[in-house]
């Protein structure tokens, strides 16, 4: 992940595990190894947090809001996006950029989901007039 890191030119200061049988379906990571993550972030003043596996959709949107909350402006990254951005960084010809583009849109799509329920209509009761 640290070669991937800097070829996408990002700067690797640190990295972080954890052991678990399986990964926790809401946050991937345990809420003690984020706090640690948060804490780290916050120390070395970390752009970008990558995470060496694909997170679901669901665990990319819980862990912006907790890392947003406490650490605003921080990316949270995995590796497809991650592998997608340096494809997107040296496609030279316009085949192999609408080819990227087009991974990008669909591997973005499913997370993409619900980011504009609060622009939906709310319920309302009868309005007499």
């Amino acid at each position: 992940l640290t070669r991937l890191a800097e070829s996408a030119g990002l700067k690797v200061v640190g990295s972080v595990s954890q052991k678990m049988r399986t990964p926790d379906s809401a946050l991937y990571i345990g809420e003690g190894k984020l706090e640690e993550v948060i804490k780290t972030v916050r120390q070395m003043e970390v752009e970008t947090v990558i995470f060496d596996d694909e997170l679901s959709p669901s665990q990319l949107r819980n862990l912006e809001r907790k890392m947003q909350l406490e650490v605003p402006g921080v990316r949270i990254c995995d590796r497809t996006a991650l592998i997608l951005d340096i494809f997107d960084q040296r496609a030279t010809t316009q085949e192999a950029k609408l080819q990227v583009r087009l991974a990008q849109l669909e591997y973005q799509l499913p997370r993409l989901t619900r980011m504009w329920t609060h622009l939906e209509r709310q319920a309302g009761g009868m309005v007499k007039g």
